[in-house]
């Protein structure tokens, strides 16, 4: 990419996106409630409560 200014505008956006999906406190709670469904999954399948 030849323009500069627009090289630094995609760049900035580019790192704004990936901040708002990938920062730790938007990631975590995303892993957390998958980590409880497996377990509640598992519950279910095994008729034993997930042990916390």
């Amino acid at each position: 990419m030849d323009d500069p200014a627009r090289r630094y505008r995609y760049g900035q956006k580019a790192r704004s996106m990936a901040r708002a999906q990938y920062d730790l406190s938007v990631v975590a709670p995303r892993y957390m409630a998958l980590f409880r469904q497996a377990m509640a999954n598992r519950a279910a399948r095994t008729g034993r409560p997930a042990r916390r």
